[in-house]
C-alpha cells in the first residue's frame, strides 16, 4: 500500500511536468511562428520597399529623359494653331526629336483623349524595370502634362510634372531662331568660335546658301559652331575642318536643303522719329544723343564716344569709331535689304559695349525705351568688327557682316546677314561670339513683327509623386 501510493504520487509529479513541458512547448512553437511570420512579413515590407524605390528611380530616369528631349531645340510649337492641333504639333515635334532613338517609342496622338503616349523604356530586363509617358494638356492648352510611370517588378510609381506653354521670343520659323543668320556664304578661319551659355538658346548658324557660289559654308581646323549648321539650298557644298555640333567635321551637324526660314524686312525708318539732333563735330563729340549723321559725311569717332537713344545713319556713309564705344541704344543705317555697293559701312575698331535701350532714363521718353532687342539695324551697310571685348546687347543686322582678329564677346540676340554675296559673313582671328539671349523677352524693334511661337518651359514647383495603379 505505501509503495502504491509513493508510484502515485510519482506518477502526478511526473504528470504535472509534463503538462507543463508541453504548455512551455505550444508558448515556444506560438512565438518561433510569430517570429518567423513578423520576419517573412519585415522581409516583405523591405522588398516591398526596394521594389517601390526602384520603381520611383525608373520614373525619375525617365522624367530626366524627357526633359532633356523636350529641352533639345527646336523646342517650339506653333502658336496660331486650334487647341485640338497643339498636342499634334507638340507629337511631331517630340517625334522628330527622337528620330533615331530606337528605344523610346512614341504613338500618334489618342482623339478619344488627345493624348500622346511614350511605350514603356525598358531599363533592365530580370526583373523588369522600365518607364512609360502620357503626355496631355491642362488649364486649356496652357499647360502640357507629362504622367510618368516607373515600374520594377510589380510594383509602379508615379511622377506627374507640368510645361508652361509660353509665346517664344526667339521664334523657330525666322532667323531670330539662330545665332547667326545669313543669306550668303559663310566662312571661318584661324580660332574664330560661336558658342552659348544655355542649351536650350540656340548657337546655330542658318545660311540660305547660292548653289552658284563657293561652299555655302566652309571653315579651317580649329574653329567650332556649338550648334548646328542648316543650309537650305539642297544643292549647297560645304568644306568643315573644324568642329560643328561638338564633332569634328561636323558630321551628323551640318543639315542640306533643309526647309527655307523667314528673314524679316529691316525698317532703320522707324527710328528716324526719335532722332532729332543733325549737327555734330566727330573730332569734338564724346557723347551723341539721338543723332543723324547726314549723307557723305564719313565721321571717324577716334575719342572714345558714347551713344544714348538713337544713331541714324544716312548713306552714303563710312562711320569709323577707332576708340571705345558705349552705345545705350541703337544705331540705324538708313540702307536698302537688297542692295549695296560698298559705300556705306560701320566699323569698329575698339572696344563695344551695347546696352538695351531699356537702360536710358526715363527723360528719353517711354516710346523709346520699349523698342528694345536692336543694337545696329543697318540693311545695306558693311559691319566690320575688329576690336576685342564686345558686349553685344541685342540683334545685328548689315549686308555683309565680318568679326577678325580677336574680335568676340557675348551677343544677346541673333546676327543677321542680308548680302547674298559669297562670303559676307565671315570670322577670321581668335576671336569668340558667345550668344546667350535669353533675356530676350519680345521681337527686336525695327524688323516686321512676328506672331512669336510657343515655347515649352519646365514647372519645377508642379513636381508630384504618387503610387502608380
Amino acid at each position: 500500500m505505501r509503495l502504491l501510493s509513493k508510484q502515485l504520487i510519482r506518477c502526478k509529479k511526473y504528470g504535472a511536468v509534463l503538462v507543463i513541458s508541453l504548455i512551455f512547448i505550444v508558448i515556444f512553437s506560438a512565438l518561433a511562428v510569430s517570429l518567423a511570420s513578423t520576419s517573412t512579413a519585415n522581409v516583405q515590407i523591405a522588398n516591398n520597399y526596394i521594389k517601390a524605390d526602384r520603381a520611383r528611380a525608373a520614373a525619375e530616369s525617365g522624367l530626366e529623359i524627357i526633359r532633356y528631349w523636350i529641352a533639345k531645340e527646336p523646342n517650339t510649337i506653333p502658336s496660331e494653331i486650334e487647341l485640338s492641333m497643339k498636342m499634334q504639333a507638340i507629337q511631331s515635334n517630340l517625334k522628330n526629336k527622337l528620330n533615331g532613338a530606337t528605344n523610346i517609342p512614341i504613338s500618334d496622338v489618342d482623339p478619344s483623349n488627345n493624348t500622346v503616349t511614350i511605350q514603356p523604356v525598358i531599363l533592365n530586363t530580370n526583373p523588369v524595370q522600365n518607364f512609360g509617358v502620357v503626355f496631355s494638356l491642362a488649364d486649356s492648352g496652357k499647360k502640357l502634362r507629362a504622367r510618368i510611370t516607373g515600374t520594377y517588378s510589380d510594383a509602379s510609381k508615379q511622377i506627374i510634372v507640368d510645361y508652361n506653354v509660353v509665346p517664344n521670343a526667339l521664334n523657330s520659323k525666322g532667323v531670330f531662331g539662330y545665332g547667326v543668320a545669313t543669306k550668303g556664304t559663310m566662312s571661318m578661319k584661324g580660332q574664330a568660335n560661336i558658342a552659348d551659355v544655355n542649351i536650350t538658346v540656340k548657337s546655330g548658324v542658318y545660311i540660305e546658301g547660292d548653289g552658284t557660289a563657293s561652299d555655302a559654308f566652309s571653315s579651317t581646323s580649329n574653329t567650332s559652331v556649338a550648334g548646328d549648321v542648316s543650309i537650305a539650298d539642297p544643292y549647297a557644298t560645304v568644306s568643315v575642318g573644324g568642329s560643328v555640333g561638338g564633332v569634328q567635321g561636323g558630321v551628323g551637324h551640318v543639315h542640306i536643303g533643309v526647309p527655307e526660314v523667314d528673314f524679316p524686312t529691316p525698317d532703320p525708318q522707324h527710328f528716324l522719329k526719335y532722332a532729332t539732333v543733325q549737327a555734330i563735330d566727330p573730332k569734338q563729340a564724346t557723347v551723341l544723343s539721338n543723332i543723324i549723321i547726314e549723307p557723305n559725311t564719313n565721321p571717324t569717332f577716334a575719342k572714345n564716344i558714347t551713344i544714348n537713344g538713337v544713331l541714324y545713319i544716312q548713306p552714303p556713309n563710312q562711320v569709323h569709331f577707332s576708340g571705345k564705344v558705349t552705345v545705350n541704344g541703337i544705331i540705324a543705317g538708313a540702307g536698302i535689304e537688297n542692295g549695296h555697293n560698298g559705300t556705306s559701312g560701320l566699323t569698329f575698331s575698339g572696344q563695344v559695349t551695347s546696352n538695351d535701350v531699356s537702360v536710358l532714363p526715363d527723360s528719353y521718353g517711354a516710346l523709346l525705351k520699349q523698342e528694345t532687342g536692336t543694337f545696329i539695324c543697318a540693311p545695306g551697310f558693311q559691319l566690320a568688327f575688329t576690336g576685342q571685348d564686345l558686349n553685344m546687347g541685342g540683334a545685328i543686322a548689315g549686308n555683309g557682316i565680318s568679326f577678325s582678329g580677336q574680335a568676340g564677346g557675348i551677343v544677346k540676340n541673333s546676327i543677321i546677314n542680308y548680302s547674298k554675296d559669297p562670303d559676307s559673313m565671315t570670322m577670321v582671328g581668335q576671336g569668340t561670339l558667345t550668344f546667350n539671349r535669353s533675356d530676350c523677352s519680345k521681337p527686336a524693334a525695327g524688323f516686321d513683327p512676328q506672331l512669336p511661337d510657343e515655347r515649352l518651359d519646365f514647372m519645377p514647383d508642379s513636381y508630384s509623386e504618387i503610387a502608380g495603379q
